[in-house]
């Protein structure tokens, strides 16, 4: 069996519930045939290979494909890569694909005709070009799973991805994540999806690519069809319209489910999902979340509220109004290989969702019946993840539903994992986490791993203790909630959790 390696530096691979889905739902499993590259094969030759099925420069012949093109530390390019001509498997283990800021603007992956890419577990990054600074995809199938194409940039449309027009593109994302990309002139900041194409994003985010023209998270051409589950769409900008969506004329349907659109903007009138059309077509949501959006949720002739959707100004065309602000507005780490938006405790959308199709939310946790709406679960927490800005410390973990516990200790190490210390857990468990420590020079830190948490600073020493809630950072200070300590004296921290 042959294999492919590109690249140099180590890295570490992220791995998670999440990913593990992604794989599942993403089609069959790709043939096993593997192309092998030392390290004297470079990311070029490497996919001239596949493409040719020749050995080019340091690299072996592709056998015909599928080939997999296996990276094993971060690729810095001068110049650009070949364009892609054949079905390409490219493993990044967690490795970044980058333009070096000094080269000349060229896009960093380029699909052409018969090209067929899979990109997983990768970063696609600082790419500049007329069109899909990140990606530019004129192939036919284009995937992505655990992936990110973030800081790329086009003068006309699609600054990270762009799949071109009249073509019938199929493209593809899983667990991934779309942000801080930029089109200076034209549409789709994130993503720019052509006429007939066929876009579909499960468990993914779109976040904080701005647009000079419309839709900067996602934009489309006629016809397109576009289908968001279980992802986010977040803090995008446009200078027309759709901050978040813009679709454009035609026939092809708009699909959310358990879906969240909040905090786009736009210089025009709609911040969130804009869609024009003369054909037969639907711009359709369930169990979604408009809100907080600039201007206008959503600018339609006629949505389909197929149940359990809130929206905050009543443009989207559904039942249910969100009463305020239900939600965090912050996009953070709340687990999972995405970042998203946790419901606050009393959220109206707790247990809101009708006909619940899926039983995970976007991080790959499980989602309790009636699911509620939006794409993240509440009250379902991890039970690992680490803390720092104690010392000496010991930590007991219990599950409040079973009431078992096991102690870890923390030695040299900053991370925490119940589970893996042998406590019993199962999504949707309460669990709390007690740590004892001794003061040197202050009672603060952060932790993550829990979400919407309840906090309780005690000191052991004079018997004085505080309880505060930690709502929508991972950063706590007993002293800023009034608890006095001095060096040499014992703190007990007692986090409780399971809302995320």
């Amino acid at each position: 069996m042959k294999r492919l390696i590109a690249g140099e530096a180590r890295g570490r691979c992220r791995r998670s519930v999440g990913f593990v889905l992604a794989l599942l739902t993403a089609g069959p499993p790709l043939s096993p045939a593997v192309i092998v590259v030392d390290g004297t094969c470079n990311l070029a030759d490497a996919i001239e290979s596949a493409n040719s099925n020749s050995a080019v420069g340091g690299c072996v012949s592709g056998d015909g494909g599928p080939d997999t093109l296996q990276l094993a530390g971060n690729v810095l390019l001068s110049s650009a890569l070949p364009a892609i001509t054949s079905k390409i498997t490219l493993e990044g283990g967690g490795f970044e694909i980058r333009r070096i800021d000094t080269a000349p603007d060229f896009r960093i992956l380029e699909l052409q005709s018969g090209g067929d890419l899979r990109l997983e577990n990768a970063t696609v990054s600082n790419g500049r070009a007329e069109d899909g600074g990140g990606i530019y995809h004129n192939g036919t199938d284009l995937t992505l799973v655990n992936s990110t194409v973030s800081g790329n940039e086009a003068s006309s449309m699609g600054g990270g991805i762009y799949t071109a027009f009249y073509a019938l593109n199929t493209t593809r994302l899983y667990n991934s994540t779309i942000s801080g990309n930029v089109t200076t002139q034209f549409g789709g900041g994130g993503i720019y999806s052509g006429d007939a194409g066929d876009l579909r994003l499960t468990g993914s985010t779109v976040s904080d690519n701005v647009a000079a023209g419309r839709g900067g998270g996602i934009a489309s051409g006629n016809y397109t069809s576009l289908r968001l589950v279980n992802s986010t769409v977040s803090g995008n900008l446009s200078g027309d319209e759709g901050g978040g969506i813009n679709h454009g004329y035609g026939s092809g349907d708009v699909i959310l489910e358990n879906t969240t659109v909040v905090g786009n903007g736009a210089v025009g009138a709609v911040g969130g999902i804009y869609y024009d059309t003369f054909g037969a077509s639907d711009l359709s949501l369930s169990n979604s979340i408009v809100a907080s959006n600039s201007g206008l949720g959503c600018l339609y002739p006629t949505p389909v509220d197929l149940g359990g959707n809130f929206n905050d100004d009543g443009s989207c065309g559904v039942a249910a109004i969100v009463p305020g602000v239900d939600f965090d507005l912050a996009l953070t780490n709340n687990g999972g290989p995405t970042e998203t938006h946790r419901l606050f405790r009393n959220s109206v959308a707790i247990d809101a969702g009708i006909d619940c199709e899926h039983p995970l939310d976007q991080r790959g946790f499980g989602r309790n019946p009636p699911c509620d709406s939006g794409a993240v679960e509440f009250g379902v927490a991890p039970v690992g993840g680490s803390i720092s800005g104690l010392t000496g410390r010991s930590a007991t973990c219990r599950n409040l539903r079973s009431g078992a516990s096991v102690t870890i200790g923390l030695v040299g190490v900053e991370t925490w994992d119940c589970e893996a210390a042998g406590l019993d857990v199962a999504l949707g468990d309460r669990v709390e986490l007690t740590i004892n420590a001794r003061v040197v020079d202050g009672a603060a830190g952060s932790i993550i791993g829990l979400t919407g948490r309840n906090a309780l600073c005690g000191n052991l020493t004079t018997g004085d203790r505080v309880a505060f809630s930690i709502e929508s950072s991972a950063a706590w200070n007993c002293e800023d909630e009034g608890l006095v300590v001095t060096p040499g004296d014992r703190l007990r921290i007692v986090v409780n959790g399971s809302s995320p």
